[in-house]
């Protein structure tokens, strides 16, 4: 007799289980990851080379086209773009299609990006990578890779 009540519970409490929300929403970081992007190209733009530098976990590597061999690290980062620092500018970019990937801590952030100059003529457009991972409670760059689109092609 004492077994029913407690087969009722159970299959009371399974069904209230398989019913309820998550305790945690989705974690969805698109949003999140996306605006970080942004600010770091709106200072990149200025000329703030430091934008990627604050952006990126200590371990971070980095390949475009005018490396021979992948970067390693933030101080090499730093380095590499701080000669950079407040020596050009861009004057207007858009991020099309980004696209973000997430798997638990680690997220992959893709988009193409075109860059402008003042007069508003294009100047180059890229195909982006960036891996992102929250360290911390913060999403810092793991991973970041920039290729011309259509290299060579006029």
């Amino acid at each position: 007799m004492t077994i029913a009540p407690l087969l009722l519970t159970m299959t009371s409490t399974f069904l209230l289980l398989g019913a309820a929300p998550d305790a945690e929403p989705a974690d969805d970081p698109t949003e999140e990851i996306v605006a970080l992007e942004k600010a770091m190209l709106d200072r990149w733009g200025t000329g703030d080379t430091y934008s990627f530098i604050e952006a990126a976990a200590p371990e971070v590597t980095y390949f475009e086209p005018e490396l021979d061999k992948r970067l390693d690290g933030a101080e090499a980062l730093e380095k590499l773009l701080a000669p950079f620092k407040d020596t050009f500018r861009v004057f207007r970019y858009e991020m099309i299609g980004p696209k973000v990937q997430a798997h638990g801590d680690v997220a992959v952030l893709t988009y193409n990006l075109i860059d402008y100059e003042e007069s508003g003529k294009e100047t180059e457009r890229w195909n982006t990578t960036e891996v992102y991972c929250r360290l911390d409670g913060k999403w810092k760059l793991i991973h970041s890779h920039y290729s011309l689109t259509k290299c060579g092609v006029k």
